[in-house]
This record gives C-alpha cells, structure tokens and sequence, in this order.
C-alpha cells in the first residue's frame, strides 16, 4: 500500500509541475482560448435542411424511438467542432451557450459538401494542435519556447500525426474485420456468448487506449515517426504501469468531470468566458503534466537500459 501511495503521489507532484510549467509561459492556453470563443461566437458550419432530411430518412427503421434524438443532435451539431481533437474546448461539451454566433451560418446541404468540410476541417484541427502541443512539448523539453523553430517543424509534426491516425484506424478496421466474424459466428449459435465476446472486445480497445496514450507526446517531444512513437508509447507504459495508469485515470477524470461543473456558471455570457479560461489553464496544465511524465519515465527506463547494457 505504502509503494501504491507513492506513485500516486509522485503523479500528483508531475501535475503539479505541470501547471508550474504553464504559468512560466501562460499565454500559450490563448490558443485553446481563442478557438472556444470561435465556437461560441463565430459561424456555425450546420446540417442544412435537405442534408438533415436525407440522413432522417436514412435512418433505420428499428431506431425510429431515437428519432427525437438524432433530430436535436442534427440541429445542434456544428462542423467546426472536429477541430477539437487534441485542444481543451469547454464549449463543445456544453448543450447549450448563452449567446448565438455574431455572425450568419453556413448550412451545408449536400453529402458531398459535408464529408469535404468535415475532412478540411478536421485537418485544419489537427494543424492547431500540432501548433499548440508543439508549444508546450517545448517548453517541456527546453524549458522555453521558440515559435521560429515550431513554425518550421509543425507542418512535420501534422503530416507525422496524421500518418498515425491512419496507422491506428487501418489496424482497427483491420482487427475488426476477423473479430467481427467471430462475433457473428458466437452470436449466431449463443446470445450470451456473443455479449461475452463484445465485453472482450470493448476490454481489447480499452487497453489499445492506453497503451497508445503516450503518442502523441512521442511524436512532438522524441520528434519521432508514427511507427517509433507507438513504440515508445507501450515502452513508457509497460515501464511505468501504475504511475501511468494513475495519469490517464487523473486526466480523463479531470477533461471528462470538469466541463460539468463548468456547465452550473455558462449559462451566463461571464460565466462561460470564466470557464473557457479556467477550461483552457486547466487542459494546458494537465497536457503539460503529460509531456514531464512522458519525458521523465523515458529518460528513466533509457537510463537504466543503458547501465544494464554496460554490465554486460
């Protein structure tokens, strides 16, 4: 119990020197900022009316009890909001904002239209998170940062990301396809059977997250290519199993728990200018403290490889 406490606490000092980290550089969290107050005030990129009646009757009849559903996240749904993979947006998690867009919105109302701005603009997110982890990757590696430098290397950090998606989304849809069929065949002979294997299945993906979860983080501060940072990604997992369990448990509680308590104060236009602040602090903090624990376990493990290579 004694050694368990011990990496919790040592996880909990790597997001304390997390946020440390931010506060010597704060202005980075403006670009998490700026991107909310886009969401919230600038244009919506919507389903327009003919796209949303195509989808509706699309729908399979089976599901038609979820009909109210799918209507309320249709006219909700903002396309600009791909762009958040990897930022710390508060206002994509809230159902609602106190103030509409300044400006007129764009309704999309062909497939062809949407799938193309969903991929320009997802493309165009992952651009910005490059750009903004690029930032604090170095100030966690050098202690400072240098925009010149990150100017030049952040078109090698896009394409590096973006050949990672792919390298991970092809080797699940491949997976999918042999589990898939097994999947059909259990189900097809015992209902039960087929829910023990989609558990199993949901258990697989489960631990491909986490032992993924330090790529990104190889890819921008090891500067290394898709393939090497998944590696490095299972080495700093498989070296430092419960610290980082701890880790990704600390973060997703935070991301995931936080934009609820924000909801109580953005119902209000002051309140949610506070929690796209506090929001964007915070996710900085805890992307920092991810990059320390990345960098500090790496050193760690690459140190001791090497000394027992030398006693050798």
């Amino acid at each position: 119990l004694g050694k368990i406490y011990s990496v919790h606490l040592k996880v909990i000092d790597t997001l304390s020197e997390g946020f440390g980290a931010v506060n010597r550089r704060l202005w980075i969290i403006a670009i998490p900022i700026l991107f909310d107050l886009f969401l919230w005030l600038g244009p919506k990129a919507t389903v327009g009316p003919h796209l949303a009646q195509l989808l509706q009757a699309g729908f399979p009849a089976q599901y038609s009890s979820y009909g109210p559903l799918i209507q309320q996240t249709i006219a909700t749904f903002n396309l600009f909001s791909l762009a958040a993979i990897y930022l710390p947006s508060l206002v994509v998690r809230l159902d609602t904002t106190p103030l509409s867009s300044l400006t007129a919105n764009l309704a999309l109302n062909t497939p062809g239209i949407f799938l193309a701005a969903a991929l320009v603009t997802t493309l165009a997110g992952l651009w910005l998170s490059c750009l903004y982890l690029g930032l604090v990757a170095q100030l966690v590696r050098d202690g400072a940062t240098n925009v010149r430098v990150l100017a030049r290397a952040v078109w090698r950090y896009w394409r590096r990301l973006i050949a990672f998606l792919v390298v991970v989304i092809a080797a699940l849809a491949l997976g999918a396809i042999p589990f898939g069929l097994l999947y059909l065949v259990l189900a097809s002979f015992s209902a039960t059977a087929g829910e023990v294997m989609a558990f199993v299945l949901q258990i697989a993906l489960i631990w491909v997250v986490v032992y993924l979860f330090f790529s990104i983080e190889a890819l921008l501060l090891s500067d290394v290519g898709p393939l090497q940072a998944i590696r490095l990604s299972v080495v700093v997992i498989a070296g430092n199993f419960w610290a980082a369990l701890t880790l990704i448990g600390l973060t997703f509680l935070i991301t995931l728990g936080l934009p609820l308590a924000w909801q109580l104060i953005a119902q209000y236009p002051a309140g949610l200018v506070a929690g796209i602040i506090g929001n964007a602090y915070i996710g900085t903090g805890v992307a920092a403290a991810g990059f320390l624990f990345y960098k500090e376990r790496l050193e760690r493990l690459t140190a001791a490889a090497k000394t027992t290579q030398e006693l050798r």
